[in-house]
């Protein structure tokens, strides 16, 4: 049975600087990942992304989350990837870096869990001409 020390330890351990920190942690522990990796090496696979190796080393600081709002984005317009790798041939991986160098997430989740018919966020979004175009390709195609 919890004690009364176990509760005190866990309203500590959700604190929001506690949060920070735990994220902060994360966030060196994925830049360190790519520090050990040879500079060449890590500017092929950089170069086979489509990025310089600085890109590739903040991209990666960012976390594996860092794109998430672009999938329930295209949910909510009811496009899926291969609906984007259709229209062009590696065009998620685009959208996906776009959307993890976005500084407007915050807006973004706030948008998302609002609904579909919110339309604002086509006024910040960094993807939104691509994903509206993509939306429109997809509505023309299904027309007889």
């Amino acid at each position: 049975m919890p004690n009364a020390d176990d509760a005190k330890l866990r309203r500590i351990e959700s604190t929001p600087m506690l949060d920070f920190m735990s994220r902060l942690r994360e966030w060196w522990s994925r830049r360190d990942e790519l520090a050990t990796i040879d500079r060449c090496e890590l500017q092929r696979i950089a170069g086979d992304l489509g990025m310089s190796a600085d890109e590739l080393k903040e991209l990666a600081a960012r976390g594996p989350h860092a794109a998430d709002e672009l999938r329930e984005r295209m949910h909510l317009l009811g496009i899926t990837t291969t609906d984007v790798e259709r229209v062009a041939h590696g065009l998620t991986w685009d959208l996906q870096r776009v959307c993890a160098h976005c500084n407007q997430k915050e807006k973004c989740r706030t948008d998302l869990a609002r609904g579909p018919n919110v339309t604002s966020w086509a006024g910040y979004c960094p993807n939104a001409s691509a994903l509206t175009a993509i939306k429109c390709m997809l509505q023309n195609s299904s027309k007889p």
